[in-house]
């Protein structure tokens, strides 16, 4: 199955990757709001672009998925109760190289409940599994370690480090750049 043919639903017995609802705007807003996240995060996400959360959630569905540019999930694990603890990302989809990027945000309340490493671990499932992706991306800001540690243990190779970007934030920040392919080998220039 190509990766835009349809919106899925993801889910394992620990978590729910689901599409975002209106009733997820209170969620988007306090990612959106805390500072201490969004140090992390680049000011370019489709969340940060409008004032009203919901009409945020209507661009990531009405815009961005229908041209192929991000697919977003809503991060629900079951622990929670279903509840909405951050978005997954995928984007830069390069059907032709069958490569996209993958990237998820956490509001900060949920940090060190191993939430994005489940994340990571079931999108890289799904993905190599029940798509055509044969490669996956990723950026982490380098002090961002705990990112670092999750996608170095999802078995990401870091191909790149402390590369100098504009993530729109007062300073360009430092960034590492990962890289996993499904078979394994790790090519210099994916």
């Amino acid at each position: 199955m190509a990766l835009f043919d349809n919106m899925p639903v993801i889910e394992t017995d620990d978590l729910i990757l689901r599409r975002l609802e209106a009733s997820d705007a209170p969620a988007i807003l306090e990612l959106k709001n805390d500072p201490v996240a969004r140090r992390y995060l680049p000011t370019f996400l489709l969340e940060f672009q409008y004032e009203d959360p919901k009409e945020a959630i209507r661009a990531m569905y009405d815009e961005a998925f229908p041209k192929k540019e991000g697919l977003f999930l809503a991060i629900c694990p079951r622990a929670e109760e279903g509840a909405m603890v951050g978005v997954a990302e995928l984007y830069s989809y390069k059907p032709q190289r069958h490569k996209v990027s993958i990237g998820y945000r956490l509001n900060r309340r949920f940090w060190g409940k191993g939430y994005g490493k489940l994340t990571v671990q079931v999108l890289k499932a799904y993905l190599f599994e029940q798509t055509e992706i044969t490669c996956l991306s990723a950026h982490a800001i380098g002090d961002n370690k705990a990112s670092c540690r999750i996608l170095e243990g999802a078995g990401f190779y870091r191909r790149k480090q402390g590369v100098m970007e504009d993530w729109g934030l007062p300073e360009e920040v430092s960034v590492n750049k990962y890289v996993l392919n499904k078979n394994g080998i790790h090519l210099p220039h994916v």
